[in-house]
């Protein structure tokens, strides 16, 4: 019943948030439409399961495709380095609006990735997620992302590294 109650608060936060975003960017202010980004192939909700049963669950294949055409999804990743695992709902592509939030996450490019292994801690399915490690110009971090996800986070990431990124 909780989580009924915390997916449909989510859902209609989500929908009047305003579709606009304001950043500043190389000391400019830069205004995007931004459509919701929709959640990953490799993240199950609620609401998920009903896009399920519907038959509207998007894949990890539509995900990329959406990314390299300058669109972005949600991804639910966990930040290891906090004490407990803590769940980010992390806008992932090559837009303006993802690049910032990769930004505030994980700091600003380049992005160096280790290896992905299965994650040290916390109660994952460990064929669920995989443990990658990086670091930053601010830093290191660590991070948890779904299996599925983690060839479209490193390819993000990789490109915004090497500037290739829109």
């Amino acid at each position: 019943m909780f989580a009924l109650v915390g997916a449909l608060t989510r859902w209609i936060s989500l929908s009047a948030q305003d579709p606009v975003t304001r950043s500043l960017v190389d000391g400019e202010i830069v205004e995007q439409a931004v459509d919701p980004a929709p959640r990953s192939a490799g993240t199950r909700t609620f609401l998920d399961n009903l896009r399920i049963l519907l038959g509207r669950r998007r894949t990890a294949g539509q995900d990329l495709e959406s990314v390299l055409s300058g669109g972005a999804v949600e991804v639910i990743t966990y930040r290891m380095t906090d004490p407990k695992p803590t769940a980010v709902g992390l806008r992932v592509g090559l837009d303006t609006a993802s690049r910032l939030e990769i930004r505030g996450l994980i700091g600003p490019p380049p992005y160096v990735l280790g290896q992905a292994s299965p994650p040290e801690r916390g109660g994952f399915k460990h064929a669920l997620f995989r443990q990658v490690d990086g670091t930053s110009a601010s830093g290191s971090w660590t991070l948890a992302v779904p299996t599925v996800d983690l060839p479209l986070v490193t390819l993000v990431l990789e490109r915004l590294s090497t500037g290739t990124g829109s």
